[in-house]
């Protein structure tokens, strides 16, 4: 079976297909967003039945006992708004970005991933917050629905309250998606390289895309959970809140004082099930996505 890889997308399909990609990998794994929010939001003197002791199995467990199966995707409507934007951005961004940035290596790869994720960030900012705050279960009385989430939001905080924790945002997606596009390039060049793709077998090279993914997906959490960790504590704060989390490095020290440099990586579990296979989905499904435009 013949394949058109070597084809350039139109713009209009790339944000088509990056956005198929980030829904397709959003209905199969976001309980385990669920979870991981939840266990970054733990700080230090949690009791022994939070989330965290609990593990993955027995938090999916805790959440469907508050409210039945549909609380695994409480706060779901957010993401769902924003991932046609999310993965289009990321897609087309890291397209448009490799364009513009010289040399086609592992640096140039990575920055233009990293740019990518930033404006991504940005993008999403607002359904972001939305996603916390559902998700936090010491909020599940605070907010009925995600429209009620967002206008709550505007009415006691003004538009501002949707860019809380901006600046570690833009860390988070930046080092996530330029070390998962990095990788990509990096193992689709070297140790995945299939020789003629233009004839190789379809279902290989979809086994090797997704594997690619996967890979990049693993890679970027390991470097950007810190800033989630963080970021996760600063959109879960209302006006008239004490938080000691101001900006991204000190908060990370001050984690790292208060709770151990462990607490870094405090959901990761669940968001590197998530997001090792979400980001093989991803990119298996953009790539099948894009061989049907391309045909």
């Amino acid at each position: 079976m013949t394949t058109t890889t070597s084809k350039e997308l139109s713009l209009g399909q790339t944000v088509t297909a990056g956005a198929i990609a980030g829904i397709s990998e959003l209905l199969v794994m976001y309980p385990l967003d669920s979870v991981k929010t939840r266990m970054q939001l733990v700080e230090k003197g949690a009791t022994s039945t939070s989330t965290v002791q609990l593990g993955i199995y027995g938090s999916l467990k805790n959440i469907v006992a508050e409210g039945g199966f549909p609380r695994l995707y409480r706060g779901i409507l957010a993401p769902a708004f924003q991932e046609p934007i999310k993965r289009s951005c990321k897609f087309t961004g890291n397209a448009l970005y490799s364009k513009m940035l010289p040399g086609d290596n592992f640096q140039s790869r990575f920055a233009s991933g990293c740019l990518a994720g930033m404006t991504e960030c940005v993008c999403i900012a607002p359904f972001e917050v939305v996603k916390v705050r559902m998700q936090a279960k010491n909020r599940i009385n605070a907010y009925t629905s995600v429209l009620q989430c967002g206008s709550s939001i505007i009415k006691t905080e003004g538009l501002l309250g949707f860019a809380q924790g901006l600046e570690t945002a833009l860390w988070r997606s930046g080092s996530w998606s330029g070390m998962y596009f990095g990788t990509i390039w990096y193992l689709k060049r070297g140790p995945l390289r299939i020789e003629n793709e233009a004839s190789a077998d379809r279902s290989k090279i979809i086994l090797r895309n997704f594997m690619c993914g996967f890979a990049g997906g693993v890679l970027g959490t390991i470097l950007n959970n810190p800033f989630d960790v963080v970021l996760s504590r600063m959109r879960n704060v209302l006006p008239g809140e004490v938080t000691p989390y101001r900006w991204s490095l000190q908060s990370l020290a001050l984690i790292a004082k208060e709770e151990g440099i462990g607490s870094w990586y405090k959901g990761f579990a669940p968001k590197v099930l998530r997001l090792g296979p979400g980001g093989g989905i991803m990119m298996m499904a953009f790539d099948i996505v894009k061989e049907i435009f391309l045909a």
